[in-house]
């Protein structure tokens, strides 16, 4: 989820994919075709992986990052993959992983839909979480804890798994209000 170094690939170099969403995982050989600063990257490869496979792409020792398969163009022998990095550069926060249980409840547009999530990660402003359902970009959102109360924004929502019955979703928090015992919040 880091680069190694500050060294970006060239195009048409040579890079090795792992396939972390294996059970033991793969490596395949393949080559760099294209990539933008929005964090995605293309990649040709002579074997077919699905999407969202979770991948990490090395270029020798100074670039390693990891993300998510978000395309996957088939060909006879020669399948084009589209990638989304996921890398510190694109963060302007470190995050923190955790394992929190809690509930989500769409507050705009008022839907009355409410639903378990697990945190994952947190920084400063955000907070990454699973769901079983899709959530769109832009609603606002309220997540209980047993800790906190925590309003936001859903800022991106994508399927996770292999399956794609869960989404991996991200909230820009606005307001956070802790939990002061039983009586109340701070």
């Amino acid at each position: 989820m880091s680069s190694a170094g500050t060294a970006v690939p060239c195009l048409d170099q040579r890079v090795t994919l792992e396939l972390l969403s294996e059970p033991e995982p793969a490596q395949v050989p393949g080559t760099l075709e294209d990539c933008d600063e929005t964090g995605l990257v293309r990649v040709a490869v002579g074997k077919e992986i699905p999407e969202w496979s979770r991948v990490r792409i090395s270029a020798g020792e100074d670039y390693v990052v990891c993300g998510i398969v978000v395309e996957a163009l088939a060909g006879e022998n020669r399948h084009v993959l589209g990638i989304r990095v996921e890398t510190d550069e694109r963060r302007s926060e470190a995050r923190v992983p955790v394992q929190v249980r809690g509930e989500l409840s769409v507050i705009r547009p008022t839907t009355g839909r409410q639903l378990e999530v697990l945190i994952t990660d947190m920084s400063k402003s955000g907070l990454g979480f699973q769901t079983s359902e899709k959530l769109v970009p832009g609603y606002l959102v309220k997540i209980s804890t047993e800790e906190a109360l925590v309003f936001g924004e859903i800022r991106h929502c994508a399927p996770h798994g292999k399956k794609a019955d869960k989404y991996k979703a991200g909230v820009l928090v606005h307001t956070v209000l802790f939990r002061k015992g039983e009586s109340g919040y701070l």
